[in-house]
């Protein structure tokens, strides 16, 4: 089973971080700056309906749920956006999340965890060399992060920040 370098795991949070960005140019410069490269709706095989303006943006939106996909030496990097704390959407998810749950919130991005698999397992990841999947998250983030690590814990090349 792969483990994590120090490296990755600082890797892991610039991408939890990276996260919180409202464009995908902005989202682009902060991911490209710490040798990650942001990978794109149209890359990940998702209708533009779920990315911010078409198929080339890099940021995942389904409902309340955000969050992005990039690659560096090696490793697939998925971070799912936490709580906006000026977001009524998020306050509800974080506050009802307490008595149902995080599953309804952890269900909208069901179709980028598919996707992230889709693209691991493709020629073009094994192009690039990709042998992990790291997932980080913040607060409400980081919750869907524990899901996401608990639904596909039995894929060996799955770690966690």
């Amino acid at each position: 089973m792969p483990t994590l370098a120090p490296l990755e795991i600082q890797g892991g949070f610039a991408l939890a971080a990276a996260a919180y960005r409202d464009s995908s140019s902005e989202l682009f410069l902060a991911l490209r700056s710490a040798g990650w490269t942001p990978l794109s709706g149209a890359q990940l095989g998702l209708d533009a309906s779920f990315f911010r303006g078409d198929s080339s943006s890099y940021i995942f939106e389904n409902g309340n749920a955000q969050g992005i996909v990039a690659y560096k030496d090696g490793v697939l990097g998925v971070a799912f956006r936490g709580t906006e704390f000026l977001s009524p959407a998020d306050l509800v998810d974080d506050l009802w999340g307490l008595y149902r749950g995080f599953q309804n919130h952890y269900n909208d991005f069901n179709e980028l965890n598919a996707a992230i698999w889709n693209y691991f397992d493709s020629t073009d990841a094994a192009e690039k060399n990709l042998v992990k999947v790291v997932a980080s998250g913040h607060s409400l983030g980081g919750a869907v992060a524990e899901n996401f690590m608990l639904e596909y814990g039995y894929r060996s090349e799955l770690q966690g920040v």
